[in-house]
């Protein structure tokens, strides 16, 4: 499921008798839960979870869909020929559409702006990408690969120029996440070379990895390492706490949830 940012509502996917039901629910309100077209590929809250965006098939194309928090007031704002976007909504008015990623094909990252209902191409050319975004809406780190699928080292993109940053990771942006004032980066870093292609074999589960927990001071440029011998963790789903002295995480190998102090 994937919770509003007011952690009222939470938008949950589950099978029935074959069928995938979509939905929103309400927490603790008792509010009859209100249900999303089923054919929705992909689905985002806006940062004050006043609304909710998805994609939905339709004749040959994915309408990107903006409604309000309970799916009313509905409105299609704009439609793509590409099939398999994914969405995240950073600032208010910006959405990113990007490409589901596999090492051996082209991705596409998009931006989408809510105000001027117009969108823009600010990432191709590139194999597996993906992408975790900065609370601030002004950044994002992104993984990629070769055209064979080998893993490159991260990078990290600035919306408002369109400049890239090394950073010298090499691990899968969904490993990754911003500290809540944006300053910091924290991942998961396999100790180890990835092999296969990547992402493909860690999504499929066919590769497992064994990360250090890294932090990168963007402005500084300086990182420093939080976790490494200390335990085998796969590290899956990060998130920094609102008041950005614990890191959050899942590991993948067994489904625990960890938590790392920062700050010292």
């Amino acid at each position: 499921g994937q919770w509003s940012p007011l952690k009222t509502k939470i938008a949950l996917w589950y099978h029935e008798n074959g069928v995938i039901k979509k939905f929103l629910e309400e927490v603790a309100t008792g509010t009859p839960s209100r249900f999303l077209p089923e054919a929705v590929t992909s689905l985002a809250w806006s940062p004050d979870g006043r609304q909710i965006a998805y994609l939905l098939p339709q004749n040959g194309k994915a309408n990107l869909v903006i409604a309000d928090q309970n799916n009313r007031s509905a409105q299609t704002v704009f439609s793509t020929p590409v099939p398999d976007f994914t969405l995240q909504w950073i600032p208010k008015t910006v959405l990113l559409l990007v490409s589901r990623p596999s090492g051996v094909a082209p991705s596409i990252v998009m931006r989408f702006d809510t105000t001027t209902r117009q969108a823009s191409l600010i990432l191709s050319d590139r194999h597996g990408v993906v992408v975790s975004a900065s609370p601030d809406g002004n950044t994002f780190v992104f993984s990629q690969s070769s055209k064979n699928g080998a893993a490159q080292p991260l990078l990290l993109y600035a919306l408002k120029t369109g400049a890239t940053k090394l950073i010298n990771y090499t691990t899968i942006a969904d490993k990754c996440t911003f500290s809540p004032d944006s300053k910091r980066i924290y991942c998961g870093v396999p100790k180890t070379a990835i092999r296969g292609i990547a992402p493909d074999e860690w999504y499929k589960g066919a590769l497992s990895f064994s990360d250090a927990v890294v932090e990168i001071d963007i402005a500084l440029n300086q990182t420093r390492t939080l976790l490494t011998d200390e335990a085998d963790v796969d590290v899956v789903s990060p998130f920094v706490s609102p008041d950005g002295k614990y890191l959050f995480f899942q590991n993948k190998k067994t489904g625990s949830l960890w938590r790392v102090t920062l700050g010292q």
